[in-house]
C-alpha cells in the first residue's frame, strides 16, 4: 500500500484554478449560453462524454434545446445563426477543429472552444476559447487519460449562474 505524502499533479492543478478561478470567463459564458436558442457540445473521446453529461444538466436547467453531437456531420447539419457550438478538449493537441469551425461558421452559429490547459494554437478555431488553466497539458500524461474535472467544475457554475 503506497501513502502519498504530497497532492497529486492533478489535485495540485484543481487546486489552483479553483483557487485563481475566473469570474470574468464564468460570466462570459452565463450570457453565451443566455444569447442562444440551441446549445450544441462536442468533444472527443471522453471530452464527448463529459459533454454528453453537460447536456442532462443544461437540459433540466433551461429552457434550450441541448445537444450533444457524436460527430461532425451532426454539427453541420444543426447549425445556424442561433446555434452556439461549445466544444470540449483537454489539450486542443488530439485532434484540430479547423473544419468543424469552418463548418459551422458558415451555418452562421458561434463556436466556442472550453479548454482545460492553455493552447494558442485553438484560438484561430473557433470565436472564443476559454482556457480554464493558464498552464500548458503536461507531457507526461496523454489527453485522453487527463481527467475532465474542470470542465465539471466550470460548467456547474455556469449551470448555477444560469438557474439564479
Amino acid at each position: 500500500r503506497s501513502t502519498h505524502t504530497s497532492p497529486s499533479v492533478e489535485l495540485e492543478r484543481i487546486m489552483n484554478f479553483i483557487t485563481d478561478f475566473d469570474n470574468d470567463i464564468l460570466n462570459d459564458m452565463i450570457s453565451l449560453i443566455e444569447g442562444y436558442e440551441r446549445i450544441v457540445l462536442f468533444g472527443y473521446g471522453p471530452s464527448l462524454l463529459c459533454a454528453q453529461y453537460i447536456e442532462y444538466r443544461l437540459r433540466t436547467t433551461t429552457y434550450k434545446v441541448v445537444i450533444a453531437v457524436v460527430d461532425e456531420v451532426s454539427i453541420t447539419s444543426l447549425s445556424d445563426k442561433n446555434t452556439l457550438l461549445i466544444i470540449f478538449t483537454v489539450t486542443g493537441m488530439y485532434r484540430d477543429f479547423k473544419k468543424i469551425y469552418h463548418n459551422a461558421r458558415e451555418k452562421r452559429a458561434k463556436v466556442v472552444i472550453i479548454s482545460q490547459h492553455y493552447n494558442t494554437s485553438l484560438i484561430d478555431q473557433c470565436d472564443t476559447v476559454f482556457f480554464l488553466t493558464n498552464e500548458p497539458a503536461s507531457q507526461d500524461i496523454i489527453p485522453y487519460e487527463q481527467s475532465r474535472t474542470l470542465f465539471f467544475i466550470f460548467m456547474e457554475e455556469v449551470i448555477q449562474g444560469i438557474s439564479t
